[in-house]
């Protein structure tokens, strides 16, 4: 039995080596090897990359499908997952590669505009200009004219972060039509943000108080604020 397991797991562990390589060549302008800072997280067996998870990372930070033993997902493409075994899963829960995974022209122009430049939207830069006009032009066109039609864009790192700004939007304005109407000086304005039942919104402070299905949970906000319907 002791050999068994062993030849097993060395099997394994072959497997999941050639995965790797396979996802080293993603990409047109992708290294055909990793980077020698990569090496050793590449190195660990399976059971070392849980072992390292549980001890130094917040079990807050949950594993998807822990109950069965946890997916250790190594590469992607399309909209598949790939785990350590060669196994593929269709990818129905990933909230960030809106373009699917690997996908040759996104990896091109990262690779190429990492080695150029990273910073934030402080600075002016042609690509940020343009593709900030190239998403207004999809935004539909106000009946009311073009001065209630939506024409300016922020750049944002996540969900949570753009619903919160959503929020701080929704906000400054409402605060900019009580002064314009003289309001604040007859009374408080209530405000009252409406959402759906179970809805989660991210998790920041003011995306967890819109967010019912953390109410539910109880953990963190034990109910909905009064402002929240």
């Amino acid at each position: 039995m002791a050999l068994f397991l062993g030849t097993a797991f060395i099997a394994r562990r072959c497997r999941w080596r050639r995965h790797q390589h396979r996802f080293c060549n993603v990409g047109a302008a992708a290294p055909n090897k990793p980077p020698d800072s990569l090496k050793e997280a590449l190195s660990l067996a399976p059971d070392q990359v849980e072992t390292l998870r549980s001890n130094y990372m917040s079990s807050s930070c949950s594993i998807s499908y822990k109950n069965t033993g946890g997916l250790q997902i190594i590469g992607g493409q399309g909209a598949r997952l790939i785990d350590v075994d060669g196994n593929e899963y269709l990818d129905t829960r990933n909230n960030v590669a809106h373009c699917g995974h690997g996908h040759p022209e996104i990896v091109e122009a990262v690779t190429y505009q990492m080695k150029v430049l990273n910073t934030n939207s402080r600075y002016l830069h042609p690509n940020a200009s343009l593709l900030s006009k190239k998403l207004a032009n999809l935004f539909p066109c106000s009946s009311r004219g073009a001065n209630d039609s939506l024409t300016k864009v922020f750049f944002v790192n996540s969900g949570s972060e753009a619903n919160d700004l959503a929020l701080r939007l929704a906000r400054a304005y409402n605060t900019k039509q009580q002064n314009d109407l003289h309001i604040q000086k007859l009374k408080q304005h209530r405000k009252c943000i409406i959402t759906i039942d179970h809805a989660y919104h991210g998790h920041t402070l003011a995306t967890l108080d819109v967010s019912p299905y953390k109410h539910h949970q109880g953990t963190e906000i034990s109910e909905c604020p009064d402002y929240v319907k």
